[in-house]
């Protein structure tokens, strides 16, 4: 007989703590490119950092189909998502309300996701992208709802032809594609409604 596997520890203060996670996620959307700690004192497996998972157990229920990129796809991290989402992981990013990306190089093309629909904009998926930093690195400039003028905002470990591709979606909105970057515990967004320039 096999033993059961050990199921990574979620929130400690389920309500409390998933409140606290998505106001943190909230205050990023709304301020885009504003890098925000979400305090996450969660347990994680590897390569997901803590933040992306605190992202997981606030967001996703049984009703948000996740695509994981391959190396997250392991026992420990789709365990933990059973048990605590309960979300259904999607074989094709296209079909997924969250895509996960561990890397950059991990990521889907984001042209391929799910970007909602005339009728049904918010259908749109978003993708949380792990990066290696917030606060350094290549710097981009970011304008539109939530910034007073221009906002900048540097990033490590995204080339250009991830911003090349999220800057042609622009003439989509309202459909589009919302994106959370993630270091460690803490997080930048890029909603559809902000456009970009490297």
């Amino acid at each position: 007989m096999r033993p059961a596997a050990t199921v990574l520890g979620g929130f400690r203060h389920p309500v409390h703590d998933s409140q606290r996670v998505f106001r943190g996620v909230l205050d990023a959307m709304a301020h885009p490119g504003r890098v925000v700690g979400l305090d996450a004192a969660v347990a994680t497996a590897a390569p997901l950092h803590r933040g992306t998972v605190a992202l997981l157990l606030a967001l996703a229920d049984f009703e948000t189909p996740l695509w994981l990129s391959p190396s997250a796809c392991n026992d420990a991290v789709l365990g933990a998502i059973r048990f605590h989402c309960g979300s259904p992981i999607a074989s094709d990013p296209s079909g997924a309300a969250f895509v996960v990306a561990a890397t950059a190089a991990e990521r889907p093309r984001l042209d391929t996701l799910g970007l909602g629909s005339d009728l049904y904009p918010e259908r749109a998926a978003t993708l949380i992208l792990q990066v290696d930093g917030l606060g350094v690195g290549r710097e981009i400039a970011l304008a539109g709802p939530g910034i007073d003028g221009t906002a900048r905002l540097a990033v490590d470990g995204l080339d250009e032809a991830f911003w090349a591709e999220r800057h042609a979606l622009e003439i989509l909105f309202p459909r589009g594609l919302d994106v959370i970057l993630v270091d460690g515990e803490a997080v930048a967004a890029v909603p559809r409604s902000t456009a970009v320039e490297a």
